[in-house]
């Protein structure tokens, strides 16, 4: 899914996070938290995570719940070598992105790439995450592969941003 590849810098920089394994509490402030549901890799089950996307930051972190105390369950690169996919409509669920990062799931894992499925409930919710990672230096594309010439919020044709 990705087009590009990560740079040395930014794998270093996603080891060391993830390695770290903040709490929701550890995090700096935020451009958007909340709850989605993310596809589970093995299962296919869609679970409720919580969701943090620091300010300046590359890094899209999710975690079982908003506890302060909640440990980290995983971590997102959203920068070079990442894409991201936003389906519309026609797709089975009408408010879900789906991430692929030149990167392994975790540390450990012996795959080079990864691909999270991640969905929204609500069109507000799903409009507000896509204009907060729309920053990110990330390759954005339509639910056909095909990247878009114009920022993700033009997705949203009703007009009512």
């Amino acid at each position: 899914m990705s087009s590009g590849t990560v740079t040395e810098e930014n794998y270093v920089a996603w080891e060391t996070a993830y390695r770290m394994r903040p709490r929701v509490k550890d995090l700096p402030p935020s451009i958007r938290a909340g709850m989605l549901l993310k596809k589970a890799t093995i299962t296919g089950r869609w679970q409720e995570r919580w969701f943090v996307l620091p300010e300046e930051s590359e890094f899209l972190y999710y975690f079982e719940d908003g506890r302060p105390e909640t440990p980290l369950k995983g971590l997102i690169c959203l920068g070079k070598g990442t894409t991201i996919a936003f389906d519309g409509p026609e797709g089975k669920y009408d408010f879900m992105f789906t991430i692929g990062m030149d990167l392994p799931r975790r540390p450990t894992s012996s795959e080079p790439t990864s691909t999270f499925t991640i969905r929204s409930n609500h069109k507000e919710d799903y409009k507000a995450w896509v204009h907060a990672i729309s920053d990110t230096p990330v390759e954005y594309t339509d639910p056909y592969g095909r990247i878009l010439a114009c920022d993700p919020a033009c997705l949203f044709s009703d007009g009512d941003d």
